[in-house]
């Protein structure tokens, strides 16, 4: 059938059929499909995700609406898309065969198959650096570390990689204006292989100049200890870092700023500059908590941050619980590096319950010790006056002179929720009867803990401590100076101190021989709620001849922003009237 238009002209007739085109256009778009796509060919792991992620047609997910057009598109650019991926891994002659077909009206395949043929090594390797830092112990390191290396496997983020390194620690070193003059990587594909050049001219070095630090609350020779280096040495950022660290940690300020101010640079000299804004002289806290071995419990805390000008301080805090009360005040004097090392005297009033049948000990303390950094660790030289009212089978009153040294060290990738790390603490104090001393005796105790990562949300957690006292009198030795086990943080499933020698009405009386461990699997299930199971062995003797206890358990976890918070579940091994015991902490696991 004919049909005639008679006053539809030309031009009116082209816009009658551009109108009919765009409404197939549109119905082109208005379909939806879903794209399966098949890798195909001999190739690695590494180098399927490295293609997944530049192939954009891989992008498209199985609910997605995407029209033919696009689909098509796409495809059409997966060549350049694959090509590009297999060459940053250094595969630049490689065979790619691709075929897209409409399975159903819905469904779209496509295929690549790819062969990436052989990967490209590196033939030579150049690199020149010139100036006065081009011996810089940092560099070379760098340099001696790198993967880019002659017969290597040419990856392009390793050279990448190189680059950035090199420039980074020049930077860090003070050559604020190194820079490359040539870097020349060249491929021939018909060869597998590559030669790199790079030539780094590492420029004029840059100082440390003056260093003003804003502040009024501190006597300026007090506050230069705190700077980790002096006008006229070499420019270096991580020191820079350090300072602010420093500062912070002294926990006199609440926020450090550190300005390097280029533009009044003089001789390559940079003067510093420092903010700072003070924290509050003093600081109250008030705590509540809960624990198996010790109930309900109260801490109030005060602490003086700045008694005077040259950052003296007093700290105090009071415990209470069902079976042990605690009150404790500090005066700190920092010396030397005053970063970590202060003068500490202490004094401190206890009294503690210690079995059921109302076994306690009532002691003062008086002390002062000298605390700095030492051999990797922190150590602690110390003399304490002890005198304590103890029952222990009969009432007795001891009196001690107690000198000692302890060095701890502690490595940790976070404190509050360490997944590696280690700490580890040794202690020798001793005492003579000749001198304030109801008896000689002298003790050691060695406390070590290690945590290894498995997997993303998993990690090992071992811990292990040894000790032992020997001594004229062992009825003499107040409570403190005896071993006991068994509680929360030590071996789950025994109640509270209730391990070791006993006396004749069955409660603990403490032994002069521990040794315990423990070996935890800790796994976080859904965000910061996770699950752990345990075995823990220990023994407190009289004598050498260990006598172990045992127990197995599982608990819950919660990372709480203050620690880990743990409830436990432990089976005694060795106890046939305890099925199992529930033990409550908190707090870091270092």
């Amino acid at each position: 059938m004919t049909i005639d238009c008679p006053h539809m002209n030309k031009s009116s007739l082209c816009k009658y059929y551009l109108l009919i085109l765009l409404c197939l256009s549109f119905q082109a778009w208005a379909d939806t499909v879903n794209v399966v796509v098949d890798y195909q060919g001999r190739w690695s792991s590494e180098l399927k995700k490295n293609v997944s992620l530049f192939l954009s047609i891989a992008t498209i997910k199985p609910k997605d609406s995407v029209s033919p057009f696009r689909i098509r598109k796409l495809h059409k650019q997966a060549n350049a898309e694959i090509t590009t991926a297999l060459q940053a891994y250094g595969y630049y002659r490689p065979v790619i065969t691709t075929a897209l077909s409409q399975t159903t009206s819905q469904q779209w395949r496509a295929e690549y198959t790819i062969e990436p043929g052989i990967q490209t090594h590196i033939r030579y390797r150049t690199i020149a650096v010139t100036g006065p830092g081009r011996n810089t112990i940092d560099l070379v390191k760098v340099l001696s570390t790198s993967k880019i290396k002659p017969n290597a496997p040419l990856l392009h983020q390793n050279y990448a990689a190189l680059k950035k390194q090199l420039s980074e620690t020049l930077y860090h070193a003070g050559y604020l204006d190194q820079h490359f003059t040539k870097t020349e990587l060249k491929i021939f594909p018909d060869l597998a292989l590559a030669d790199i050049e790079l030539i780094l001219d590492t420029g004029q070095p840059y100082y440390f100049g003056k260093v003003t630090i804003d502040q009024t609350i501190l006597e300026p020779d007090f506050i230069e200890q705190f700077i980790p280096f002096k006008p006229g040495d070499l420019l270096d950022s991580n020191k820079l870092l350090q300072l602010q660290f420093n500062l912070n940690d002294s926990r006199f300020f609440n926020h450090v700023e550190i300005n390097t101010h280029r533009e009044a640079t003089q001789d390559f000299y940079i003067p510093i500059e420092v903010i700072t804004t003070p924290s509050k002289p003093q600081k109250y806290s008030v705590g509540l908590g809960y624990g198996t071995d010790t109930g309900p419990r109260l801490k109030l805390g005060a602490e003086f941050l700045r008694i005077n000008r040259t950052g003296h301080q007093i700290t105090s805090e009071l415990s209470v619980s069902p079976i042990a009360n605690d009150f404790a005040i500090n005066y700190r004097i920092p010396f030397h590096e005053v970063v970590h090392d202060y003068w500490n005297f202490s004094a401190r009033e206890s009294s503690e319950q210690i079995s059921q049948s109302n076994h306690n000990s009532d002691s003062l303390l008086l002390g002062a010790s000298r605390n700095e950094t030492i051999w990797q660790g922190n150590r602690r030289l110390y003399l304490n006056y002890e005198k304590t009212h103890f029952t222990i089978d009969t009432i007795d009153q001891s009196e001690f002179l107690i000198p000692g040294i302890e060095w701890s060290t502690t490595k940790t990738n976070n404190t509050l929720y360490p997944t590696r790390g280690y700490k580890i603490s040794i202690d020798v104090h001793g005492a003579y009867d000749q001198i304030i001393a109801s008896t000689s005796f002298i003790r050691a105790d060695v406390n070590a803990s290690k945590i290894i990562p498995l997997a993303s949300n998993s990690r090992l957690l071992l811990n292990g401590e040894w000790g032992t006292v020997r001594s004229k009198n062992f009825d003499r030795l107040p409570p403190s100076q005896r071993f006991f086990s068994g509680g929360d943080r030590t071996i789950r499933g025994y109640s509270y101190l209730a391990l070791g020698p006993v006396t004749d009405l069955g409660d603990a009386k403490g032994g002069t021989f521990l040794s315990r461990g423990s070996i935890e699997l800790e796994t976080l299930l859904y965000k910061n709620f996770g699950a752990s199971v345990f075995y823990d062995a220990g023994s407190v003797t009289e004598h050498p001849e260990f006598d172990f206890k045992t127990s197995v358990g599982a608990g819950f976890r919660w990372r709480s922003p203050v620690g880990m918070l743990r409830i436990d579940f432990s089976h005694p091994l060795d106890d046939p009237t305890t099925r199992y015991r529930a033990h409550f902490s908190i707090g870091p696991d270092l």
